[in-house]
């Protein structure tokens, strides 16, 4: 290339960038399939407490491995930056500890009912 100054050379790189997000898309499938897995306990008998809370546990906790492997696959962020798929699954392990929660109430409240038939 002539410039004003003299001649020069220089250099032209064309880079193209490309990103598999088939990664995410099958972790978001397998996150919503997780919650929905962890409300159908809800059709098991409340008195079986251990299947409940295992089946809600075990929700919890493959969608906790997700958030932290997509985590783990993310670059390092300030936390003034946010990340959709992390606020996604993050709520989707809120649904899932709710179904927890639920399951304890409902049993507390079975447990109730159980001291009152007793002392009548």
């Amino acid at each position: 290339m002539v410039y004003e100054t003299g001649s020069m050379s220089s250099a032209v790189a064309c880079l193209q960038f490309s990103r598999n997000s088939q990664n995410f898309v099958t972790t978001l499938a397998v996150a919503v399939m997780l919650v929905v897995a962890s409300y159908t306990g809800f059709w098991i008998p409340a008195a079986a407490v251990p299947a409940r809370v295992t089946l809600a546990f075990l929700c919890f906790l493959m969608v906790l491995t997700n958030l932290q492997a997509v985590e783990k696959k993310l670059p390092p962020l300030l936390l003034t930056h946010r990340v959709w798929i992390i606020d996604f699954l993050a709520g989707c392990m809120a649904f899932c500890f709710a179904s927890l929660l639920e399951y304890a109430l409902v049993h507390i409240g079975l447990a109730d009912i159980a001291k009152k038939k007793a002392a009548a």
